[in-house]
């Protein structure tokens, strides 16, 4: 989580992020600065985590602030600690370099625990390949790598460890600073492709308005311009994924399928032939129902009705 005071005028306002369009929003008109363009503040205090100080004192990006809080959100195991100290090596200290780092930290291991050879050589091997034989831990060849990375000098000891910058793995600049690269956060319906003049922007739908809108104009485009590609469906049918992916690539986004809600189960997944009706007691039900493609597209009439599909 990040949390940051930005100040607009004589007004303040903490806002934690990740957060949603509508809490930015709101936070926005606390200070009276719905109608900034573009989306930046000045940062007057870092309230937390203190290792992202660099942002204080300066304007920043809301929508970046906000997806590297996704990004860092999702950090597992050791991963933060991995960020925080690459970032120090590094000097990254702005936000398309901080997202670009959390898109590499298989660049940078962090190893802990230097007293056992062997575990250092595995847990690096295991930073940078993402996964390793599960019965081999005792082999040899993890201590020998070990010892041979602690003779190579190369190792960093910082507050959380052992840092190595591991040369063979490149570093990628996902970012571009304009368009965000693809990342799943929150629960999705459908993950689709927006591209316009060589640029892709990624809408994960269904979605906040706000957050359609700013997908398009990050792509200095609208919705009738955009090529739209359906690039994943959250159900198992594949007659239904094809008519989806069918449909947003022909007919454009504005008919991306208007299915009712009673095609989602309670737990989110989409399901073709459940109707949902209210039963004698005022409760609700669930029927099932043979019926064609395209027989459930009654209630919402474009993309941006979509968004509010699971609120």
């Amino acid at each position: 989580m990040i949390k940051l005071k930005f100040k607009y005028g004589n007004s303040q306002t903490d806002l934690r992020f990740p957060c949603t369009e509508k809490e930015m929003n709101a936070a926005l008109e606390r200070i009276h600065a719905e109608d900034i363009t573009p989306l930046e503040l000045y940062v007057s205090e870092v309230i937390f985590p203190e290792e992202l100080g660099c942002l204080q004192d300066r304007f920043v990006d809301l929508d970046e602030v906000n997806y590297l809080g996704k990004r860092m959100d999702s950090f597992f195991g050791d991963e933060e600690y991995q960020f925080y100290e690459a970032m120090k090596l590094e000097g990254f200290d702005t936000l398309p370099d901080l997202i670009n780092l959390s898109f590499n930290l298989n660049r940078y291991p962090l190893i802990q625990d230097i007293s056992d050879m062997g575990k250092i050589g595995r847990e690096y091997l295991l930073t940078v390949k993402g996964c390793l034989p599960a019965d081999d831990a005792d082999d040899p060849k993890y201590a020998e790598f070990g010892r041979e990375l602690i003779r190579s000098g190369k190792g960093v000891f910082t507050e959380h460890g052992l840092l190595f910058v591991d040369e063979d793995t490149p570093f990628v600049k996902d970012y571009d600073g304009q368009n965000f690269p693809a990342y799943v956060y929150d629960q999705m319906l459908c993950f689709i492709r927006a591209e316009y003049n060589g640029k892709t922007e990624f809408l994960y739908l269904p979605c906040e308005e706000e957050a359609i809108d700013k997908a398009f104009a990050r792509l200095g485009t609208t919705a009738d311009e955009v090529k739209i590609t359906l690039e994943d469906f959250n159900t198992d049918s594949p007659e239904w994924f094809g008519r989806f992916r069918e449909i947003a690539s022909e007919e454009g986004v504005w008919t991306i399928p208007p299915y009712s809600t009673s095609c989602v189960t309670p737990c989110g997944t989409f399901c073709p032939h459940s109707n949902t009706t209210n039963g004698d007691d005022g409760n609700e039900t669930a029927e099932k129902e043979k019926r064609p493609l395209g027989a459930g597209f009654a209630r919402y009439q474009n993309l941006y009705e979509i968004r509010s599909f699971y609120q």
